[in-house]
């Protein structure tokens, strides 16, 4: 019996709402089911997009697809993809990848799309994708994870027949540096860490040779130690420099005065001579940048709280030491051979010695934090 004023309108009403809802549960049967069937495959392919002819899936569900970790870093788009210890390097809108060191190039370059990571399908085709690479392959036995900091190599600026800045006093930067650098090594080397010296003596040493040293190296960051010199007397103070564009025209004094090494060089011999594709090394500088600049900022921070002298700050600039350098690195300015007062201070022991331990601590500050964070990925 009907609802008393139920009449045909009220079940034509009823009925509609009924089949709307069997019609959204057999669709919502049927999506399970092709689900069940189809599996991740059918899942990836219709999240799939199309862009300039290329066909680009989800990052996450190709990772999940392969079982392969990654963490990505959102300041500079670098992507990190590890499987069974090996790794491969990514970057949005960047078709050049890292393949264990190895640079090759996709036909199309991952991009950003709705908020999701998206990679191009032929990224599958590399070989990387379905070979097995043992654990050792980039890590020592002992299996340290990937975010350890254990290997410096440390750069005591020109020497030889390039002396550096020289004082009116005849106080040469190529000493300073040398003698700085091997305290900076000893004292690295008591907290467990290898210490490497682009040289031990005084001897002239190529920025072509410096750079082939480095990269050749399983290192994983780069300092070069160097002394400021300005023809103002008045100048003083401690600064460490990373790679980028100079900002001011203080800073590309400095960047001016330490290039000069360039008239020594075998310009035959250098790096972009010996690698013609430009791109590999922006990718190279672009990947180190995030942090040359945090290690940069712990080692400024770590002297600037000694107070031992002027403190001028974290600067970039266009140095050719650190242009070819495919490691984290910073130069560091220790102060102004020309102005007196420095000078005196460095070259007194008990300074040189406070000044160590400062740049030191600056360096372990940044390593603990490096290791915390994963290569501040979080």
């Amino acid at each position: 019996m009907l609802p008393v004023g139920f009449t045909l309108l009220h079940l034509r009403g009823y009925l509609k709402k009924c089949i709307f809802i069997i019609v959204i549960l057999l669709w919502y049967a049927t999506s399970v089911y092709a689900f069940l069937i189809c599996g991740t495959e059918s899942t990836i392919e219709s999240y799939s997009i199309v862009v300039s002819e290329h066909e680009f899936v989800p990052l996450l569900f190709v990772c999940e697809a392969f079982d392969i970790s990654y963490t990505w870093d959102a300041l500079t788009n670098k992507i990190k993809l590890y499987k069974e210890g090996s790794l491969f390097t990514l970057m949005l809108n960047e078709s050049m990848v890292d393949v264990n060191g190895s640079i090759t190039k996709l036909q199309a370059s991952p991009l950003m799309h709705n908020g999701t990571v998206m990679v191009p399908t032929s990224i599958l085709q590399l070989p990387w994708w379905q070979e097995k690479v043992k654990p050792q392959a980039l890590m020592p036995a002992e299996g340290r994870s990937t975010f350890i900091i254990d290997k410096i190599i440390i750069d005591p600026g020109h020497g030889g027949k390039d002396c550096g800045a020289i004082s009116r006093s005849g106080f040469m930067e190529k000493h300073l540096v040398l003698d700085v650098s091997r305290q900076i090594k000893r004292k690295l080397e008591q907290r467990g860490i290898t210490v490497l010296l682009t040289r031990d003596r005084d001897y002239f040493v190529s920025l072509a040779d410096r750079a082939k040293m480095v990269n050749s190296s399983d290192a994983d960051i780069f300092i070069s130690v160097h002394a400021n010199a300005h023809r103002d007397v008045r100048a003083n103070g401690f600064e460490v420099f990373y790679l980028s564009n100079a900002v001011d025209d203080n800073t590309r004094a400095v960047e001016i005065m330490e290039n000069s090494v360039i008239k020594f060089e075998d310009c035959d011999n250098f790096p972009h001579k010996m690698n013609g594709d430009p791109t590999l090394w922006d990718i190279v500088l672009t990947e180190n940048r995030r942090e040359s600049c945090e290690l940069a900022q712990n080692v400024n921070s770590a002297v600037k709280c000694k107070r031992l002298l002027a403190n001028r700050g974290v600067k970039s600039a266009r140095f050719y030491v650190l242009k070819w350098v495919n490691k984290p690195s910073i130069l560091v300015e220790l102060g102004f051979i020309t102005n007196s007062k420095e000078q005196r201070k460095l070259k007194n022991s008990s300074y040189k010695a406070q000044l160590v331990d400062a740049i030191v601590q600056g360096i372990l500050n940044y390593k603990r934090e490096y290791e915390k964070t994963r290569g501040f990925t979080i």
